[in-house]
């Protein structure tokens, strides 16, 4: 979430701020897409062991969950972005036109969640990975303006891409969170079954760590394809082919630097044996997390908008900006969780 919200607060740093190649960097790296849809799968799993004899309550839960996401926060989130995004097009079209993460989630949350106890956990592993190469793939399928049932299916399930005929103004890929999601839970059943004692709780965390290791090379890998067929034109005529496939994005080259970062955070967490301050803070964001997604829209980028700050920031106001922005939500989350959440 902290990713997240740094990330929407760079929309209001001036065009030059940055070299673009720093830029750029930036944005890849305060990307909270993947951290974001594997812990929101990791809890999942998690209660697919510790609550398994109340799973119906626990389903229905997510269901209603994913109503509230659809009618409460997608208008909400349209409503944050509309006058700093729209270009002249009406609310409805701005708001029906774009998918936002929690969409996504919803469609995880009523579809994937009721039979999630009924996949083994390694089954949900590869499922996720198969998942995440299927969504690439098939965003590659060619498809014409005037072919609006594909061009829309493609949209939702593997992404719109900007170089391509789209119907969706923006989407996050259905598959490719999805798969996130279940590797997510693959996880989260790790965890549950690390908190059976400290000797295990240590081997999880030991685990952790081999494993985001063990990701990075992986990342690597994907990545000098690329720039070979890129760069280098290696592949002759398949060269265009992977570059295309390989394009580095946090969907497939680099997800398993991503989720090797989220593995490392879930692992330092896991082992220290007390709570600070800045785990009271990411708990009570952990907890309200919907009601903070909607809210930091609102913060970092609707209330910079009328202000006239969006895209008038120099990289120091910035980081002021951002220093106060998310205390700010920190207290907004807090009083949620207290008076309302919890009344």
């Amino acid at each position: 979430m902290v990713a997240i919200i740094c990330t929407h607060a760079t929309s209001n740093l001036q065009p030059d701020a940055l070299p673009a190649a720093a830029f750029m960097a930036l944005k890849l790296l305060l990307s909270g897409t993947v951290g974001f849809t594997t812990v929101s799968g990791m809890l999942v799993g998690y209660f697919c062991v510790t609550k398994a004899n109340d799973w119906p309550r626990i389903s229905a839960r997510y269901s209603r969950q994913a109503f509230r996401l659809v009618v409460v926060a997608h208008p909400l989130i349209a409503i944050a972005l509309y006058a700093s995004l729209s270009e002249g097009e009406s609310w409805l079209s701005f708001a029906l036109g774009r998918w936002y993460i929690t969409d996504v989630l919803a469609v995880l949350f009523a579809v994937v969640v009721p039979v999630l106890p009924r996949i083994p956990p390694r089954g949900r592993l590869q499922l996720g990975i198969s998942l995440l190469l299927v969504s690439r793939v098939l965003g590659e399928i060619p498809a014409s303006a005037d072919q609006f049932a594909l061009l829309l299916t493609r949209d939702i399930l593997a992404g719109v891409n900007p170089s391509q005929d789209h119907v969706l103004s923006g989407t996050y890929s259905l598959l490719s969170l999805a798969g996130m999601f279940l590797v997510g839970s693959w996880v989260g059943h790790a965890l549950a079954l690390a908190e059976r004692g400290p000797t295990a709780r240590r081997r999880f965390v030991q685990r952790l760590f081999v494993g985001a290791l063990a990701l990075l090379p992986l990342s690597a890998a994907m990545l000098a394809l690329w720039a070979g067929a890129k760069f280098l034109a290696l592949g002759g005529g398949a060269a265009p082919a992977v570059r295309s496939l390989l394009y580095p994005d946090y969907y497939l080259t680099f997800y398993p630097v991503y989720l090797a970062a989220t593995l490392v955070l879930l692992a330092f967490l896991a082992s220290r044996p007390d709570v600070g301050p800045g785990q009271r803070f990411l708990i009570v964001v952990g907890k309200t997390s919907l009601f903070t997604y909607v809210a930091q829209y609102y913060v970092v980028q609707t209330i910079p908008h009328l202000m006239g700050w969006r895209g008038q920031m120099s990289a120091g106001a910035a980081i002021v900006f951002i220093g106060l922005a998310l205390p700010a939500l920190g207290a907004l989350a807090a009083g949620y969780n207290r008076y309302v959440k919890k009344a």
